[in-house]
């Protein structure tokens, strides 16, 4: 074994499975020298960029386990949203779908119809969010014909608890001039 700077004497596995093979990426304590850590002696952790794919019973899970304690509500609103990008109105909706979630600002999205395609072009980006699913992305296409990249996203088809944003678009606050809520800066 090995000795890790706080669980003390560690085992290490390696991962095979078909023709692949992941070293190290399974492993435990043996015999932790902190009390609080005894519980772990003898069980299995496994290092969670070293194997394919976690599920919590059959939902893939994506980036980390979901925590507890983390809060996301979805709700319909009527507020005025504008964004500005490049020094035009880029998206104008009285029907934005408003996104809470723990430690992060409001994120506004918005049905399609109500945002210029004509300033987007699809991105390669894919981003995984173990409380969304996975983002596709859009560029935002400057006056000069020039792109700033990943200024939008949107989940296509997200997880199971979210399909109230399902095909709506976001920005990110800091890639476009500015956001309006209701004639308010945000």
């Amino acid at each position: 074994g090995q000795q890790h700077a706080v669980g003390g004497e560690t085992k290490y596995w390696d991962i095979e499975a078909g023709d692949k093979r992941a070293a190290d990426a399974a492993w435990s304590f043996t015999a932790p020298p902190d009390e609080n850590l005894a519980p772990l002696a003898g069980r299995i952790a496994f290092t969670w960029n070293l194997v394919d794919q976690w599920f919590e019973e059959e939902e893939e899970v994506f980036v980390h386990a979901r925590d507890p304690y983390a809060r996301i509500d979805v709700l319909q609103s009527s507020s005025h949203v504008k964004i500005w990008f490049d020094g035009e109105v880029v998206a104008d909706s009285r029907r934005p779908v408003l996104l809470f979630e723990t430690h992060l600002p409001t994120r506004f999205y918005l049905p399609p119809e109500d945002v210029r395609l004509d300033r987007l072009r699809a991105s390669l980006t894919r981003t995984r969010c173990p409380y969304k699913g996975i983002a596709s992305y859009w560029s935002g296409v400057l006056k000069d014909g020039s792109l700033r990249e990943d200024v939008a996203w949107a989940y296509r088809d997200p997880i199971a608890e979210m399909p109230k944003i399902k095909g709506l678009i976001a920005f990110y606050p800091q890639a476009v001039d500015r956001i309006e809520l209701d004639g308010q800066p945000v």
